[in-house]
């Protein structure tokens, strides 16, 4: 499994550092299109079946199916106006889209349970699958070369490979047992100092154009602590939908959730942050 997934990685990050650093916008937007309508799609696909079989009852799957496709669309719809021209518009565009499910679910079932079930499924489904990607496009076009996507990819990526070699060395004190056996206090320390690192270290690179040093070391900071509170919601979701992986895309790592949980965490936080201090400076 460490093989697999030591290998997929050998694969994906070269490709993505290609990408970023010299592929166009209109090239990055489409990935971004992409991951959208696939993060929706497996969140939708693991929790809203799931949900109709808790609440309502029976095998939630023909309902769920029907409503997994319509959130993929909805997120679609949301990402496209708020990343595109028209992104001034994007705060009144995602409360006018999330109201539109809200209103839909209400008259999408006969009874009350299965309306409730489709109202909260699909706009959990949709925020959590789609909006954190927004801020990612936000990082993505705040400097030039998305050098500061590359800056998040190093603050999750430092924390997870922290997190694993520490928590297996010297992990003893559970995180959260009912939710992550594996992840360890120690692990989480070893993860955020490794993030904190990398951050600096990155920002050397680029010949400390990030910010100043306590500015990214903050953001760091931040920004894997929320990616460890995202890896953990993820496994909430999952535990509740009684599925091991979100998916099976990714060799070696499940699916695209499995593999930007945290990510759909940090990338809000680190926006806030950088976007705040250019605000406020």
């Amino acid at each position: 499994m460490l093989r697999t997934r030591i290998l997929t990685a050998a694969i994906g990050i070269p490709v993505l550092l290609a990408l970023f650093l010299f592929g166009s916008e209109s090239l990055v937007f489409s990935l971004f299109f992409i991951f959208v309508g696939w993060s929706v799609y497996e969140m939708a696909s693991m929790f809203l079946p799931a949900l109709h079989q808790r609440i309502v009852g029976g095998d939630g799957i023909p309902i769920g199916k029907k409503w997994v496709f319509f959130c993929v669309a909805a997120s679609l719809v949301l990402f496209a106006l708020s990343a595109g021209p028209y992104v001034q518009h994007a705060q009144g565009g995602i409360v006018v889209g999330l109201v539109l499910l809200l209103m839909v679910g209400t008259f999408s079932a006969s009874t009350l349970e299965r309306s409730i079930v489709n109202m909260a499924g699909s706009v959990l489904s949709v925020t959590y699958g789609c909006l954190p990607w927004i801020s990612m496009w936000e990082l993505y076009q705040f400097g030039s070369r998305g050098r500061y996507i590359l800056l998040l990819f190093v603050i999750v990526f430092s924390c997870d490979t922290g997190a694993y070699f520490v928590g297996r060395a010297w992990g003893r004190r559970k995180l959260a047992p009912s939710l992550s056996p594996k992840k360890t206090w120690e692990g989480v320390v070893g993860g955020v100092s490794l993030s904190v690192v990398g951050a600096f270290v990155f920002n050397a690179i680029c010949g400390f154009t990030l910010g100043p040093w306590w500015l990214v070391l903050t953001t760091a900071f931040l920004g894997s602590v929320a990616g460890v509170m995202g890896d953990l919601v993820e496994s909430a979701f999952k535990r509740f939908s009684g599925v091991k992986d979100s998916g099976a895309v990714l060799p070696g790592h499940g699916g695209i959730l499995d593999r930007v949980d945290a990510l759909l965490f940090a990338a809000p936080v680190v926006w806030a942050v950088l976007s705040g201090y250019q605000v406020l400076r």
